[in-house]
């Protein structure tokens, strides 16, 4: 799902590259944080992001 040009197969009538949620991946990863998600068929799916937050 997070590999570069992942497309899903029922997706043929939405456009996209399929580069979304590798970029979104890398850059999370870079700031150390996690990117979770859950999926129902037919449903949908929700991608939830967390940071790690630091005080000064």
């Amino acid at each position: 799902m997070f590999d570069s040009f992942f497309r899903s197969r029922n997706v043929a009538t939405v456009q996209g590259t399929g580069l979304g949620l590798n970029i979104v991946k890398e850059m999370v990863g870079k700031l150390k944080g996690e990117v979770r998600f859950i999926s129902e068929e037919g449903k949908g799916s929700t991608f939830n992001v967390t940071l790690p937050y630091e005080l000064s």
